[in-house]
C-alpha cells in the first residue's frame, strides 16, 4: 500500500471515530468483499459467512473510537474475521456435546410411552423453531437456552454489545414461543399443553449441558 493509501485510510479512521457513517459505509465497500472470500475459506455456508462478515463490520463500529490509534488496520480487521469464525466452530462443537446430553437426558427422564411421544413431538416443534430463527438470533438463543451463557458472557463470546445480546435472545425466545403455539394450534391440539411441556422440560433439566 502506498503511501497515498496509508494517509487516506488514517484519515477514514479518524471520521468513522467520530461517527461519520459515510466514512464508514466506505470502509464497508472497502472491506465486505475481501472479509468475505477469507470467510468463506472456513465457512461452507453462505449465509453464515454474510452473518459472520456483518459482525465484524458491527465490531468495528462498536469500537471506532480506538480506531485512530491502531497500527496495521488491515491485520487488525481480518483478525476480528478470523477470530469470528474461531468462535462459530467453538459454538458448534459445545452445541453438538449438548445436543447430546440431551438426547441422553430425555430418554432417561421420561417412561411413559404416551407422555415420552407427547414430548418428542413438542420437541419436533421446537427444534424447527430454533433452526427457522435468523442466525445470529439462534446463535444467542442456543448460547443462552442450551449452553448456559449469560448475555453478558455471549456480548464478550460474540464481540457484540450486552444490549444487543439481550434483544437477540428477547426476540429469539418470542418467536420460538409463538411459533410453537401456532403449530400446536394448526394441529389442533391445546396450546395450553405446549407449556404444560415446557415446564415438565425445565423441571427435568432437560436443557442441562
Amino acid at each position: 500500500m502506498d503511501n497515498t493509501s496509508i494517509y487516506n485510510q488514517k484519515e477514514l479512521l479518524l471520521k468513522i471515530a467520530s461517527g461519520d457513517r459515510d466514512a464508514f459505509h466506505q470502509l464497508y465497500d472497502r472491506y465486505n468483499t475481501p472479509l468475505y472470500n477469507t470467510v468463506r475459506k472456513y465457512i461452507a455456508e453462505e449465509d453464515t459467512s454474510v452473518d459472520l462478515v456483518q459482525q465484524v463490520f458491527i465490531t468495528i463500529w462498536e469500537r471506532r473510537r480506538t480506531l485512530p490509534d491502531l497500527e496495521g488496520f488491515d491485520d487488525y480487521i481480518f483478525k476480528i474475521a478470523l477470530n469470528s469464525v474461531r468462535r462459530y466452530f467453538r459454538v458448534l462443537q459445545r452445541q453438538a456435546r449438548v445436543d447430546r446430553n440431551f438426547t441422553s437426558e430425555m430418554d432417561n427422564s421420561v417412561s411413559d410411552p404416551a407422555e415420552l411421544a407427547e414430548l418428542n413431538e413438542y420437541m419436533r416443534l421446537w427444534n424447527k423453531a430454533v433452526e427457522d430463527l435468523p442466525e445470529q438470533q439462534q446463535l444467542v438463543y442456543r448460547m443462552v437456552e442450551l449452553q448456559g451463557y449469560t448475555t453478558g458472557e455471549v456480548s464478550g463470546a460474540l464481540d457484540i454489545s450486552k444490549a444487543t445480546a439481550k434483544k437477540h435472545l428477547e426476540l429469539s425466545r418470542r418467536a420460538v414461543r409463538r411459533a410453537i403455539m401456532n403449530s400446536i394450534g394448526e394441529n389442533g391440539g391445546d396450546p395450553a399443553n405446549g407449556l404444560v411441556l415446557l415446564v415438565l422440560m425445565i423441571s427435568l433439566k432437560i436443557f442441562s449441558d
